[in-house]
């Protein structure tokens, strides 16, 4: 506790990203006398991959911004050591970091600050660090054996069913957010089985195209025979296929879903290394979507044989969760390696990394939003209960209330949702950012799905609290009752929805712990990470 005159000549520093309460607390003490309780009154979490991604994105100006800072603690009579402990610690913190990412020229050099230091300078850890830093860098000099695979670009072919551009809804979105991640490692093609819609991607490292014409007369399709789960796949579009990943000469063609099964086998010899990226594990979901019928169980079981087959045409597999990654492990007979890609954030580059200001309540309080692919099952059977059952009840406790549900191709049955009372449908839109600036919260009540929700991570970036199913939240790994609020009934869920609106410093706290959870998990970084493991030892040279 802090006397407010105490304060007034004292601020964090605005040009040190990091560490900038220490500087505060420490100025603060410095001038003052201190009484001291063993009772701890605050509870910090540290968002450490947060850090780590501004000491590997800018090192030196991080650096170099926190020392200025630290120096200037010495005109109150902080000691020059002290200090320069300081600096050395930070500096072989960011050392460890670029050690982390393979960047051993910059952590090189960061060592000299640590090395400048008696004490730390000549400890066991920094011993250590300098070792593997000079065996890194001598792996990486020009001349090594490792250096012609390592430094050659990398080609990645990534085939999908729907065009990926522009990135709309779930699948689209990973699938461009990895095209846009592998393109860091050399240029990407991605190439839809339908035909594409106008535009270039705005990397020119990833080429657009598509296996299909519009209004081409129809040819026959590949295989005799085909399961439910698989996509029709024109002979045509094969064939253009195998000439483009000829001409294309791809290091590695990824593969979305078991639903493109029939083009693995044409595929396998075309490139070194052949992923198949399983945006759910469909076996899974079918028997989720299906449980009520027999009939249906044994079409979720064809889905498993399918994927069981798929599993050994490939040489990696990616999933969107660790949780799909045990599922995937119990079904596959298989060795193969298993690398957990995550769905991110949608196109994070463009989206502030701050967190808003919640909006206004001039139009309506609470607005709720729903935004998804409006002709999958699951998310209009979820629209059906929030619009008819869940926000009625929010709406008897709060009057203002207003309920936004936004996607592409709504069905009927969601048509007709908005002549509901204070329900609105916008169909297609083509920017999601204006509808999550000016929602309140968000809800989804899905009780089916596969791979992680996407729009629960746009939400939670966006700085959106999210009332959710324990389904709707799977795999994400969230923290209850912190970072997202759970709960299997509708009935639940409504009285949640208003317990959080009545209650603004809770939501303020929740809007706050879920915006650092998405950021520090499913941000840039993080994806282009997971993306560089999943490509394997070639795909991570870069």
């Amino acid at each position: 506790m802090v006397a407010a005159a105490a304060t007034a000549a004292i601020s964090f520093p605005e040009t040190a990203g990091l560490d900038e309460d220490t500087c505060y607390w420490a100025a603060l003490l410095a001038r003052f006398d201190v009484a001291t309780t063993p009772a701890p009154v605050l509870l910090y979490h540290h968002d450490e991959a947060r850090m780590a991604r501004r000491f590997v994105q800018t090192p030196r100006a991080t650096f170099l911004a926190i020392a200025l800072e630290l120096d200037k603690l010495a005109g109150l009579g902080i000691a020059k050591d002290v200090l320069q402990w300081r600096k050395a610690w930070i500096a072989q913190r960011i050392s460890r970091q670029l050690l982390k990412h393979k960047q051993y020229g910059a952590a090189m050099r960061m060592m000299r600050a640590v090395r400048a230091h008696k004490t730390l300078g000549g400890s066991w850890k920094t011993l250590q660090y300098r070792t593997r830093i000079h065996a890194g860098a001598m792996v990486e000099r020009p001349g090594h054996r490792l250096d012609a695979r390592r430094d050659r670009e990398r080609r990645t072919l990534i085939v999908s069913y729907d065009p990926a551009f522009p990135p709309t809804s779930g699948s689209d979105l990973r699938n461009y957010r990895n095209a846009d991640a592998a393109a860091r490692f050399g240029p990407v093609c991605l190439v839809s089985v339908k035909p594409k819609f106008a535009g270039n991607a705005a990397d020119p490292l990833i080429r657009l195209e598509a296996l299909s014409i519009e209004g081409e007369p129809r040819t026959a399709s590949v295989g005799w025979w085909r399961t439910r789960a698989e996509n029709r796949i024109l002979r045509s579009a094969l064939a253009r296929l195998e000439a483009l990943a000829r001409e294309f000469r791809p290091d590695t063609i990824i593969v979305e879903g078991v639903g493109l099964f029939k083009l693995l086998r044409p595929l396998r010899p075309l490139a070194a290394q052949l992923i198949l990226d399983m945006h759910n594990v469909e076996s899974d979901l079918a028997a989720q979507i299906r449980r009520l019928s027999a009939k249906r169980t044994a079409a979720a079981f064809g889905v498993r044989f399918l994927e069981r087959k798929a599993l050994s045409l490939v040489d990696r597999v990616w999933v969107c969760s660790n949780l799909d990654r045990q599922k995937l492990m119990r079904l596959s007979r298989h060795k193969i390696p298993i690398h957990v890609v995550p769905n991110g954030i949608p196109q994070a580059s463009d989206v502030p990394t701050h967190l808003p200001a919640e909006p206004s309540t001039g139009n309506g309080f609470p607005v709720i939003v729903f935004i998804g692919h409006l002709a999958y099952p699951p998310n209009v059977d979820a629209a059906q209960r929030l619009a008819s059952v869940i926000f009625p009840r929010i709406r008897h406790a709060l009057p203002d209330a207003r309920l936004v549900l936004a996607g592409r191709t709504p069905r009927p049955a969601v048509q007709a949702l908005a002549r509901l009372p204070g329900v609105e449908l916008i169909e297609d839109p083509a920017d999601v950012a204006p509808l999550l600036s000016s929602a309140h919260l968000t809800v989804v009540p899905l009780t089916a799905g596969g791979g992680t929700r996407i729009k629960i991570l746009e939400a939670m970036a966006a700085g959106v609290p999210v009332i959710a199913t324990p389904i709707a939240a799977e795999g994400l790994d969230l923290v209850e009752n912190d970072e997202v609020l759970l709960a299997d009934t509708d009935e639940t869920l409504a009285e949640m929805a208003i317990g959080l609106c009545l209650d603004p410093e809770r939501r303020a706290r929740q809007r706050l712990r879920a915006h650092q959870a998405a950021w520090a998990r499913f941000g840039l970084q993080a994806i282009r990470d997971a993306i560089r493991d999943g490509l394997g030892p070639n795909g991570a040279a870069a």
